[in-house]
């Protein structure tokens, strides 16, 4: 049997924690339909239990066979050809989340929140781009709280919980 949904995460500590809560945003509306699992990098243990509290599985990449795989989701941007290769050789669909316009010729759908206008180099890929597309946890798409002052004179817009080299911690 195929497993559905497999996402494959940069989730070192050195990718902060932008690509890791957003992709578990997507993975907790699928995981109300079909099975989910989280393959996560060696050193990005920390967010085994996060991800757990959501009923989803998740494992370190060096314990996880790929093979047999129905939609494999990819957000990161440190990873080789060679994993796309291989990723792409066992999995139906191989979904790429793009911030910088580095999708793969190989990707099947491209998510490009940040990229409004978004044009596929390769012209066979489908893509879903602009901020309709960004990932929000329900914690903030069902916030509706209102600042309490008629004029913010700064805000503090962070990505993630970490950056690559600490600024934000």
């Amino acid at each position: 049997m195929k497993r559905k949904w497999v996402f494959r995460v940069a989730s070192n500590p050195e990718a902060g924690g932008g690509h890791v809560m957003r992709s578990l945003s997507l993975a907790r509306e699928l995981h109300r339909y079909e099975k989910v699992h989280f393959l996560l990098c060696p050193g990005g243990e920390y967010w085994i239990e996060k991800i757990k509290k959501h009923g989803i599985g998740v494992s370190i990449t060096s314990n996880f066979d790929i093979k047999n795989i129905s939609n494999f989701v990819v957000d990161g941007y440190d990873f080789t050809d060679a994993e796309f290769r291989a990723w792409r050789d066992n999995c139906d669909r191989l979904i790429f989340i793009d911030d910088n316009n580095l999708a793969p010729v190989y990707a099947d759908v491209v998510i490009a929140p940040g990229i409004p206008d978004y044009k596929s180099p390769w012209g066979n890929q489908v893509v879903l781009s602009g901020a309709q597309y960004s990932l929000l946890s329900p914690e903030y798409a069902n916030s509706r709280s209102l600042p309490s002052i008629s004029h913010v004179k700064s805000a503090l817009i962070t990505c993630g919980l970490r950056d690559s080299i600490d600024c934000s911690g």
